[in-house]
């Protein structure tokens, strides 16, 4: 079992909330979450940081999935976001030890 954490702009919630259902993934857990970003660049082949910044609301987006699920959850999210542009947002991936639905008292796989 995976957890993906993604941190991405108001705008997008929508369309990866649709893309991760055609892909039949559920059980989205959505907040706002306050964020300033810096970030560094290539100029010429160097790094460099870049004067930029980016301080707002963004969506903070928690999916936990099966194993299986993990690369269509991906795709889905990925797909759904522009790429290629500055602060578009993240996606992290994380083990889960263990889940429990607590209404039913599923375990693990079943739970999600």
């Amino acid at each position: 079992m995976k957890l993906i954490q993604a941190v991405i702009r108001p705008s997008a919630l929508a369309a990866v909330r649709a893309a991760l259902t055609a892909a039949g993934i559920g059980g989205i857990s959505v907040a706002e979450a306050s964020s300033c970003v810096m970030q560094d660049g290539l100029v010429r082949g160097e790094r460099v940081q870049m004067h930029r910044e980016r301080c707002g609301m963004d969506m903070q987006m928690e999916i936990a999935v099966t194993d299986v699920q993990l690369a269509s959850a991906l795709e889905a999210i990925s797909s759904a976001l522009p790429e290629g542009h500055w602060g578009e947002g993240e996606i992290h991936v994380v083990r889960l030890s263990q889940a429990r639905r607590i209404r039913t008292g599923e375990i693990n796989d079943k739970a999600l």
